[in-house]
């Protein structure tokens, strides 16, 4: 993705390693160099499996990842899985409903979305924004439990006031920020007009941040040699992804294209939380790593979900509804979002179905023994992978989900 103009800030007197941290994940990150590897090759098994177990290679022992890698690669569950604890078949739809509470599309949206934290849009693909939610009103303890189903190392800081992300961001590619009540700031929203010629000039940048993949950043200082006055380029990646909530009177006074950057979510029929165990977040949290550890594959172009079937049929629904339901044409936004809501269901159910069938057990033990080694490789070679197929299912459904935001 090309560095829009407005995304482009001006920083005075930044000490160095601020600028080293900024630049480090488009200058050393491993699944970056791996997939301009990867992009010669052909798509043969032997060479698939020989790409694979270099991105595997990477992730267990690379220091050129993020901070979020390197929490989950610690965290995974190398014995027993959690998922050997549910001992009854059941869809993954089922179990996600079981674990919802109150609006249930709406949690369930919610719950799909923090996945897209760790989507990675390359340059030839998709310019729109993340899967981000802005919920509108009171979401009681929704954005907390949903918290809870994360693995301890995606959740980035809630935003401040004092949040420098307005005009210099370090890299958040793979961060995920979730925050009840976000500050009108963060919504185009100017309450001291003194300040409006700040507040536009950082409501660009943070247009932009929310749609580019990275920005870009001038940095002013001064040579110690010469002592002149030198500017350096800068270049963070901000792929990453946000679950907002806010108040329906910030909505009604927030800038329109912002929220344009937002699947907008009235709450309603909050319901009472269920009582979770312990066993089940961390359920959640296994399938969130094992999700991660496929967009690591798709980042390093090991593998790559075919979506240009899954846009013909988005396209010819919408043209099927507006014709006989007399519904609006989606625009380019609103099918991106069904796009990859499908696309997140898809790797979603592809690591459920290899995990918690009995078809898929097999992966679990070693292929020349019988015994039991768990998580290991053959799971996603033999097990998830050839099952990344977006169905019509999928698609509609996920557009079913998404009707309620139109």
């Amino acid at each position: 993705m090309e560095v829009e103009p407005t995304t482009t800030a001006f920083l005075k007197n930044k000490p160095g390693p601020l600028i080293d941290a900024c630049q480090q994940d488009w200058v050393t990150d491993v699944y970056l160099r791996l997939a301009q590897k990867n992009k010669l090759k052909a798509s043969d098994p032997e060479q698939v499996k020989q790409m694979f177990d270099e991105v595997w290679r990477a992730f267990f022992e690379s220091n050129d990842v993020s901070r979020v890698n390197l929490v989950i690669r610690e965290e995974i569950s190398r014995g027993p899985s959690p998922f050997s604890s549910i001992t009854t078949p059941i869809d993954l739809i089922e179990w996600i409903d079981s674990f919802c509470f109150g609006n249930y599309e709406q949690m369930k949206l919610n719950y799909f979305a923090k996945f897209h934290h760790c989507r990675w849009y390359h340059d030839d693909e998709a310019t729109d924004p993340k899967l981000n939610i802005l919920n509108v009103g009171d979401v009681g303890s929704m954005l907390e439990t949903i918290r809870k189903t994360c693995p301890s190392g995606v959740l980035g800081s809630p935003l401040t006031g004092r949040d420098s992300g307005l005009y210099y961001v370090p890299p958040v590619n793979d961060i995920l920020t979730i925050q009840e009540k976000v500050l009108s700031v963060y919504l185009g929203i100017v309450k001291d007009q003194s300040k409006t010629d700040d507040a536009s000039e950082s409501l660009k940048f943070y247009k932009s941040r929310l749609t580019c993949g990275k920005i870009s950043t001038l940095y002013f200082g001064i040579d110690d040699e010469t002592k002149e006055t030198k500017v350096t380029q800068v270049i963070s990646g901000v792929q990453g992804s946000y679950l907002f909530s806010t108040t329906e009177e910030d909505v009604a006074n927030a800038d329109r294209h912002l929220l344009s950057r937002f699947i907008l979510l009235p709450s309603v029929d909050i319901g009472e939380k269920k009582e979770e165990e312990g066993a089940s977040f961390e359920i959640h949290q296994e399938l969130h790593r094992y999700y991660y550890i496929v967009e690591c594959m798709a980042k390093s172009k090991v593998i790559s979900i075919e979506l240009e079937t899954a846009r013909q049929v988005i396209d010819q629904t919408s043209e099927i509804m507006h014709r006989d339901a007399g519904t609006p044409v989606l625009n380019s936004r609103q099918k991106n979002n069904i796009l990859e809501l499908a696309r997140t269901r898809c790797i979603l159910n592809a690591i459920w179905c290899t995990m918690t069938s009995e078809q898929f057990k097999y992966l679990q033990l070693d292929p020349e023994t019988g015994n039991y080694v768990g998580f290991n490789p053959r799971i996603f070679l033999e097990g998830v992978f050839p099952l990344l197929v977006i169905s019509t299912d999928m698609i509609i459904q996920s557009m079913t989900l998404l009707s309620s935001t139109w």
